[in-house]
């Protein structure tokens, strides 16, 4: 038991600190000012979304080159302008860095599309802002490597103004190389592709809404016209569909399949004459596998020589090339789908064999724009 005295030395001991420390707390209380409400931080603004076309991103492997398909489709925040400076995209293979490719803004926006919410289409936008709440697709054109030296990485790095920041955006690439059937060139002779996926290519503007899962159905899709070896197209009269050299010529199935459906009752105006009502014409669209359908379009009128469910083998004759739908002179229209669905699937860069070209291509190769081939 503690004694007595202990107990009763311990208060007269701690009073005195207690009203030391009372004291203290009110002189506290009355010299300093009373603390302000914190301001709180500044919230970041929202950083502009960015879209890697196509979804996903697609290799087509050549016989000998590995070709990169990529564009990008922007969305500018409500509150500030989008200002595009430079892009960069960095290939490496196995940690190492092949090559740096560099997109000048002037590059950027060569072939820039900006959608008008009030005119519901995508105008031609040859500036480095972009408005609030803008949309923004950028073609880019086809990027191509040595097939031995095929990046297994990619990432782009995105440099833009927005109001007084510099900002920086990286994205990490992974693009597919979708299985394709031995697909031979749907016409034999001399033909010339008029319109391919070319970052000018009128397929590469038909973009749909900003909203739409898939911006631009026609990406991969190829318009042939047949050419005689001085290059022309037509001989005699040119308001005339059967002046023309592709007019009438022989269509053949690029691949097995079944007829999944066609149209064929759709006549043949002259050039000169589309007809919008209709943009596709008559066509074919046959099934090759679970998700791949290849179209060909602006058949001629009655040469259709199928019917739907029915079997078809590589190289046979299918119909004619006509002036049907939407065209101003006779040709033929091919597209590789994922869907049935012409006017909304996604495309593919279609790969032919059979097919040669000058400058020593060799299949199999998917013709680009303005280029000449020679099918057999």
């Amino acid at each position: 038991m503690i004694p007595h005295t202990h107990r009763s030395l311990s208060p007269l001991f701690i009073q005195p600190i207690h009203r030391s420390l009372s004291l203290f707390l009110l002189l506290a209380f009355l010299l300093v000012p009373p603390l302000r409400p914190t301001t709180p931080l500044a919230q970041t603004p929202p950083l502009p979304k960015i879209r890697i076309l196509p979804e996903p991103p697609l290799w087509s492997f050549h016989a000998q080159q590995a070709v990169l398909h990529l564009d990008l489709h922007l969305q500018s925040t409500p509150q500030e302008p989008l200002s595009l400076r430079f892009a960069q995209l960095y290939a490496a293979s196995k940690g190492q860095t092949l090559h740096i490719h560099v997109f000048s803004k002037d590059t950027l926006l060569a072939y820039a599309r900006r959608f008008d919410s009030q005119q519901r289409a995508w105008l031609p936008h040859h500036s480095t802002d972009l408005p609030p709440s803008s949309d923004l697709v950028l073609s880019l054109p086809p990027l191509r490597y040595p097939r031995h030296q095929t990046p297994d990485s990619l990432l782009l790095r995105l440099y833009f103004q927005q109001g007084p920041r510099a900002l920086q955006r990286t994205l990490s690439i992974q693009p597919q190389s979708p299985a394709l059937p031995h697909l031979r060139f749907p016409v034999r002779g001399r033909w010339w592709v008029a319109n391919g996926h070319g970052p000018a290519a009128p397929h590469r503007h038909r973009l749909r809404e900003p909203s739409a899962p898939f911006l631009a159905p026609q990406r991969f899709a190829l318009d042939l016209l047949r050419i005689d070896h001085n290059n022309r197209i037509h001989r005699g009269a040119p308001h005339q569909n059967e002046s023309f050299l592709g007019f009438s010529e022989q269509v053949y199935a690029p691949a097995d399949g079944q007829i999944h459906s066609i149209e064929r009752h759709h006549p043949d105006p002259h050039p000169g004459r589309p007809d919008k009502q209709n943009p596709l014409g008559n066509y074919i669209l046959i099934q090759h596998t679970h998700q791949l359908f290849s179209l060909l379009a602006h058949l001629k009128q009655g040469s259709i020589q199928v019917e739907p469910k029915q079997s078809v083998k590589a190289g046979q004759w299918i119909a004619r090339v006509g002036n049907s739908g939407d065209g101003s002179t006779p040709h033929l229209h091919f597209q590789l789908l994922r869907s049935p669905q012409p006017e909304s699937a996604p495309s593919l860069p279609p790969l032919f064999w059979g097919l040669s070209a000058p400058l020593g291509t060799f299949s199999p190769f998917c013709p680009q724009d303005g280029q000449i081939v020679l099918a057999f």
